[in-house]
């Protein structure tokens, strides 16, 4: 009866290890939705902690951020850190579509002191012009 108990252990504790995996993949906390003028391409600058602006909006439990033909936005909210859930979608007047993960640049956020001796903080991420190259199954396949 000894091997049995032991063997009912281990699998209740491999069933509950592989609900927390499952659950931390499906679970990703939201935080921004970038509203990016359709036509838009070049770097976006979303400066945080600027004294004077309005804070960012809610919607759908993700922070708003709308960004101007100029692509530089500025908010007194704070920059949230960390692997969280943004979204990223093109609009031209009311209509809006998801934004390709292939138009999307690389991205980074700056701390640092501006020419007055100020405190900035910002992220930037780049918007192409046209989509970067797909992997496909087949280009990762052969590729040597």
């Amino acid at each position: 009866m000894r091997p049995f108990a032991s063997l009912i252990k281990y699998f209740i504790v491999g069933v509950v290890i592989l609900m927390l995996s499952g659950f931390s993949l499906w679970y990703n906390p939201k935080r921004d939705r970038f509203l990016i003028p359709e036509k838009f391409n070049g770097t976006v600058y979303v400066y945080f902690q600027v004294s004077g602006t309005p804070p960012l909006k809610m919607e759908d439990g993700y922070r708003l951020i709308v960004v101007p033909d100029s692509g530089i936005v500025k908010t007194s909210s704070d920059l949230i850190p960390g692997k969280l859930h943004d979204e990223y979608w093109l609009y031209a007047g009311e209509k809006r579509i998801r934004m390709s993960p292939y138009k999307l640049g690389g991205g980074v956020t700056v701390e640092q002191k501006n020419a007055l001796g100020q405190q900035e903080i910002y992220f930037k991420f780049e918007v192409l012009k046209e989509e970067r190259p797909h992997d496909t199954l087949w280009s990762i396949l052969t590729r040597w």
